[in-house]
C-alpha cells in the first residue's frame, strides 16, 4: 500500500492571517516530530541510503529513502524523496516530490533545533534556473535569497507548525 501524497496535500501554504499554534501545540509538535524521525528511520531501515548531507553541517548524519505512488517504477513515475539529517544542533526532515528521470518538484522542509520548543516548516528558496554566466547566476541567487526573506517576513514561509501536520506526515512516512 502506498502512502504517497503530493506535498500540497499535507503542507498547506501559510496564511499570514492564520492563527499560530499555541505554545502547548508547538511543544507537542516538537516532541511528536522527534519521535517521528526515529520511527521513520526504523520503519524504512532496509531502504535507507546513508550520506549525501545537503545541510552544510559537517556533523550531520543524513539518511534518505523514497516513497513511490505505485509499485511500478517507470520514467515519469511520481515519488517522494525523504531526507533526514541529524546533528547535535538540529533534526531536519525534507520531503520532496520527484519524478523518475525528470527531477525535483515541490518540497517541504521541517526543522527542530536543539533546545527549541517548535518545529519550523519552510518550502525553502525557489529553484535556481540555469544561467549562462557567473554574474547572471549571482544576480539570480541574490533575487532568490531576497524573495525568500520577504516571504518569511510576510509570514508566508518558515513558520511553526502544530501537531496536526506532524500527524499528516506520520500517515505518509509510516
Amino acid at each position: 500500500m502506498s502512502h504517497f501524497k503530493k506535498v500540497e496535500q499535507f503542507a498547506e501554504p501559510f496564511d499570514p492571517g492564520m492563527e499560530q499554534p499555541s505554545a502547548e501545540e508547538r511543544l507537542k509538535a516538537a516532541v511528536d516530530f522527534s519521535l517521528l524521525i526515529e520511527q521513520s528511520l526504523l520503519a524504512h531501515f532496509e531502504d535507507i541510503t546513508v550520506g549525501g548531507d545537503t545541510t552544510g553541517d559537517p556533523d550531520a548524519e543524513t539518511y534518505s529513502f523514497e516513497i513511490f505512488a505505485s509499485e511500478r517504477r517507470a520514467r515519469g513515475e511520481e515519488y517522494l524523496k525523504v531526507t533526514i539529517s541529524e546533528s547535535p544542533g538540529r533534526q531536519t526532515l525534507k520531503v520532496q516530490e520527484q519524478k523518475m528521470g525528470e527531477g525535483q518538484g515541490d518540497r517541504a522542509i521541517y526543522t527542530l533545533k536543539a533546545g527549541a520548543d517548535q518545529v519550523i516548516r519552510s518550502f525553502g528558496p525557489e529553484k535556481l534556473a540555469p544561467h549562462s554566466g557567473v554574474e547572471e547566476t549571482m544576480k539570480a541567487l541574490d533575487t532568490i535569497v531576497e524573495n525568500f526573506k520577504l516571504r518569511v517576513a510576510m509570514g508566508y514561509d518558515n513558520q511553526p507548525i502544530g501537531p496536526e501536520e506532524i500527524q499528516k506526515l506520520r500517515a505518509i512516512l509510516l
